[in-house]
């Protein structure tokens, strides 16, 4: 077997194999003898043709099965002899066979890229560290009382923040109804006794802080003057006028701290209730701390190391990139207009993560293979048992859904150890 190496670019390579008529002859041979055993061939009995006719009769299939044999063979032999390790086949292409000729073919594939590794021990980075404060606290017990709230009717006063708003109005933009530009703008161009939360978020943009004070009847036209990037693409960036009514107005009351409410959210005591909330925005905020200083890393990383990537790696990642920004909009309630309207922005975006990630990947594989950050199988075990309780699995009902998809297992191992080594550079780096 000969076999040539063409570069073909960054992270590219063209194998050229060629195989000599002599070396395949026993394998057509083989597949020869298994065609003539259960041929069925007018004039002979099965099995019992002369293996001459059998040939002419079925010289396609017969050299289509052993290019599908050999194939992959010579094509795992040629990388073990020029110890090529390749990250993606592109392509296998141009194959020859017959055999009097022998076989010819090429494989197209990406490899690894070579890179020098940047000093990454001792890394410049700041520290920002996230104080809970006994005001965090209270935030959070008032945002748990509120979800536990009701609300009463005011007549009293005007409009106040976490108010609950009825309103009647109808709007126009640049002189016409707004229902009239198009059927997308009818659920923002009118409404009755329509209820709006004084707060955030809030779907005409300005309207909150337009109504705040007024009573019930007063009325108001307001200018609603929509993003450039509003979801609803016939009034982004656009200015409606908007006749406004106040028909009712109803004020959140919060509920008591008793001992039926802390019983319904599983706290002994306010104490135990006000701990606990300590202890998880404790945990949030280091959380946050690890990711800033995680993020602080990975831009000096990028910043200091410069190579080319595989295409085909970098292809298959701008792919899942750009549909999960995709599933996000679409989650968020984003028509699909408004989607397409921004898929070159989607797409640019994509592109810059899927490099990113993918760079960022070898850097940290070249790491753990330089300071020999390995993973142990109870570490997957436990990852996996964890993200099983994320998703409020058993870790048998998640392994069943991992063995669905390939090299799942695979992947929460490479997660682990790129955890790992980022627990070591952050370990060894210099935190100000």
């Amino acid at each position: 077997m000969n076999v040539s190496v063409e570069d073909m670019g960054a992270c590219r390579k063209v194998l050229h194999i060629d195989v000599a008529a002599e070396i395949v002859a026993p394998d057509y041979e083989k597949v020869l003898k298994a065609y003539s055993n259960n041929a069925n061939i007018p004039g002979f009995r099965k099995g019992k043709a002369p293996s001459n006719i059998v040939e002419k009769r079925f010289k396609k299939n017969i050299e289509e099965d052993v290019r599908q044999e050999l194939v992959p063979r010579f094509y795992h032999e040629a990388l073990a002899e020029k110890k090529l390790k390749p990250v993606a086949i592109v392509d296998i292409r141009n194959v020859e066979f017959d055999k009097l000729n022998g076989l010819k073919f090429e494989v197209v594939l990406d490899v690894a890229p070579e890179f020098k590794l940047p000093k990454y021990k001792k890394i410049s980075i700041k520290e920002e560290k996230v104080e809970v404060t006994d005001a965090d606290v209270d935030e959070q017990v008032t945002g748990i009382l509120k979800n536990m709230g009701k609300f009463e009717d005011v007549t009293d006063r005007g409009l106040e923040k976490d108010d609950l708003a009825s309103i009647d109005y109808s709007a126009t933009c640049d002189g016409v109804p707004l229902g009239e530009l198009s059927e997308k703008c009818s659920s923002i161009a009118d409404g009755t006794d329509s209820m709006i939360m004084m707060g955030e978020p809030e779907y005409l943009p300005g309207m909150v802080d337009a109504l705040m004070g007024l009573k019930i009847g007063d009325k108001k036209t307001v200018d609603i003057t929509f993003p450039a990037d509003y979801n609803i693409k016939d009034v982004a960036g656009k200015t409606a006028v908007y006749d406004v009514e106040v028909k009712g107005i109803r004020a959140q009351v919060l509920p008591e701290i008793d001992d039926e409410l802390l019983k319904n959210i599983g706290c002994e005591s306010e104490d135990d209730l006000r701990s606990k909330i300590k202890q998880q925005l404790d945990d949030s905020a280091r959380q946050r701390e690890k990711t800033h200083l995680q993020n602080e890393i990975a831009k000096f990383l990028l910043e200091k190391t410069s190579f080319d990537l595989p295409k085909s790696i970098v292809d298959q990642e701008t792919n899942l990139q750009a549909r999960e920004m995709i599933n996000q909009l679409s989650s968020q309630g984003a028509p699909r207009d408004h989607i397409e309207s921004r898929r070159e922005d989607i797409m640019t975006s994509a592109v810059q993560n899927a490099n990113n990630r993918v760079k960022i990947g070898y850097i940290v594989d070249r790491i753990a293979e330089e300071e020999n950050i390995t993973v142990e199988q109870s570490e997957v075990d436990a990852r996996i048992e964890q993200l099983a309780t994320q998703y409020r699995m058993t870790p048998e009902q998640f392994r069943t859904e991992l063995e669905k998809r390939d090299n799942a297992e695979e992947g929460i191992k490479g997660e682990v150890r790129t955890g790992k080594v980022f627990d070591f550079l952050v370990e060894n780096a210099k935190i100000k």
